[in-house]
């Protein structure tokens, strides 16, 4: 009996010993095929992105994703910003129209280019040799559009402009830039101005 029990608990640890080398060989191959079909992955991945890079790319150009993703990216940096002209006076000597970026002040763009005017030539506009003849200082009180008349009501400081015909000629330009606007009403502090001739 004793011998018979011996024997089954010798056969029972083979058994063990061999269920444990059965069962840690295929673990251990199962690791080597995962990490192996990785690699595998991993390597035709990249091969096919290098193959097909250039007609990846020129595909996402043709969606216009990039286009609209910029134009997200500007209205988040220009909001409450809009793009006027102003007229200044360039290096020459002549009255030109220059783009300025103009922080949105009144309710409409009107206001807004005759602020941009007033506050003078930006960086850029210097750049390219841009001066004012309109008074430091000056204020806009208010402008009101009516019946294709622009009335522009501007502080007196407007009237210590070194060449008023110059400063007015700039206010002119600036506000029949708009195709709504056929001439200009100048009023100080409300009351109508008449330019000396």
């Amino acid at each position: 009996m004793i011998l018979m029990i011996r024997t089954s608990y010798c056969c029972f640890q083979n058994v063990v010993k061999h269920e444990r080398s059965y069962y840690t060989l295929p673990m251990e191959s199962k690791r080597h095929t995962m990490i192996l079909l990785w690699l595998l992955w991993l390597v035709v991945s990249t091969a096919l992105v290098i193959a097909f890079r250039p007609k990846i790319l020129r595909s996402i150009e043709e969606s216009g994703v990039p286009d609209m993703m910029e134009q997200q990216n500007e209205t988040k940096r220009d909001l409450g910003y809009r793009s006027v002209d102003a007229c200044f006076v360039d290096a020459s000597g002549s009255f030109r129209l220059f783009p300025i970026r103009q922080r949105m002040l009144g309710g409409d763009v009107y206001h807004d280019a005759l602020e941009a005017l007033l506050a003078g030539p930006d960086e850029t506009a210097i750049g390219e040799g841009a001066a004012t003849y309109i008074a430091k200082g000056t204020v806009l009180n208010g402008c009101t559009l009516r019946e294709g008349a622009l009335f522009i009501s501007l502080s007196k400081d407007f009237l210590a402009s070194p060449d008023i015909k110059k400063a007015y000629l700039q206010l002119q330009k600036t506000a029949t830039d708009f195709p709504q606007v056929d001439s200009v009403v100048l009023l100080i502090n409300g009351e109508p101005y008449q330019l000396q001739t």
